[in-house]
């Protein structure tokens, strides 16, 4: 009893030590909290109308403390329909929105659910996923996410932009090298370029190797159906009109779908001298 006694007040000692130094620093006491993260990946990028898409969603503890009644909810695109939702722990219900229960994850752990849809429409659809639970979580950034998927045909439009000479003359032309390219397996229709003429310059010329080119504040070429692998060039003429840099900005677009818009746009700077 004495020893029991004698620990008892040890570690009393160490307590009250320990709220006076942290007192003392001006440090905030330690409270428990978990770093809860979610990601989604689809089994494709695009799909065909009809067709099952499988999305994984991945929930992780980053610790430092466990999480318990961690919930993962999938709010499902429009435009598809719940076929099935399983998940490596616990138990997955509802459709329009998916709730998994996954219990208590330990610091580390990983799991991941699998919801299963069926596209019924062309668009582009997003599914939008988060995570909870009981821990407190001092990062809720990482707690959602989200996957973008294009149903239907889709074309991969990409461009390409070159200016000569580099560096230009005032009052000499000026000559942009347009290829707008279709990486896709399908053709892509009522293909469309815009280029917006730079400032401090007034525009030549305009041609299309396919289709044709009008102009007012910008370039619009019009080049019609461009097969699958196939490419159209335009050629724009400028003049500068003043020393200084010209920033000539483009943009490819078509009827289809595109899920790789990052390449859909092109700019390029040229330096003009006297």
């Amino acid at each position: 009893m004495l020893k029991f006694r004698w620990g008892l007040a040890l570690a009393l000692a160490s307590l009250a030590a320990l709220t006076i130094a942290t007192s003392l620093s001006g440090a905030a006491p330690f409270r428990a909290h978990a770093n809860l993260t979610v990601r989604i990946a689809a089994s494709s990028q695009t799909a065909a109308v009809g067709s099952n898409l499988t999305y994984t969603l991945t929930v992780r503890n980053f610790g430092p403390q466990r999480a318990p009644g961690v919930v993962v909810r999938d709010r499902l695109p429009a435009r598809v329909t719940f076929v099935s939702a399983e998940s490596t722990k616990g138990s997955c219900s509802g459709s329009a929105v998916v709730s998994c229960f996954l219990g208590t994850m330990r610091a580390g752990a990983i799991q991941q659910v699998k919801i299963v849809v069926q596209t019924t429409a062309a668009g582009r659809i997003v599914n939008n996923a988060n995570v909870r639970s009981v821990q407190r979580d001092l990062a809720m950034w990482n707690n959602q996410a989200s996957q973008t998927t294009i149903v239907g045909a889709a074309a991969n439009l990409g461009l390409s932009l070159a200016a000569t000479p580099r560096p230009a003359t005032v009052g000499q032309p000026l000559t942009y090298t347009l290829t707008a390219r279709n990486l896709s397996g399908v053709e892509a229709t009522n293909v469309i370029v815009t280029n917006r003429i730079p400032l401090r310059s007034t525009l030549v010329s305009a041609a299309a190797s396919q289709g044709s080119c009008s102009s007012t504040t910008a370039v619009t070429c019009t080049l019609g159906t461009l097969a699958a692998g196939a490419t159209a060039q335009i050629t724009i003429v400028v003049q500068p009109t003043a020393r200084g840099y010209l920033t000539n900005r483009a943009s490819v677009k078509s009827d289809a779908l595109d899920p790789y818009r990052f390449n859909n746009s092109r700019s390029t700077t040229v330096r003009v001298h006297a």
